[in-house]
């Protein structure tokens, strides 16, 4: 069975979901989206290898984990969040040095 029909077979069963939206879905999704997923509740790349019996090395769990980690919002290493961080202003110093 060829990618493109394993693809066309999985459209077919997800339009008959309800819950899915058969138009956004691909068979792709389903292998990328358990390493992004866990990722997001914590998983290493090299725990998420052992879980799924998949992948022959951490370069793509690592690149679909780094976009499970985004989509949490736990990604404190990519360039948006670190945009984000040099944004924060700190408050000037007190000059009287009190605690207020």
């Amino acid at each position: 069975m060829t990618g493109h029909a394993v693809n066309r077979a999985f459209k077919r069963m997800v339009s008959r979901t309800p819950a899915f939206d058969a138009k956004e879905a691909t068979s792709h999704g389903l292998r990328a989206s358990v390493p992004a997923d866990l990722a997001a509740q914590g998983y290493s790349p090299a725990e998420i290898m052992v879980i799924t019996e998949d992948w022959k090395s951490t370069t793509m769990v690592e690149k679909y984990a780094k976009a499970g980690l985004r989509r949490a919002g736990k990604d404190k290493l990519g360039r948006a969040q670190q945009a984000l961080d040099a944004l924060v202003v700190q408050p000037p110093p007190n000059p009287t040095g009190s605690t207020v």
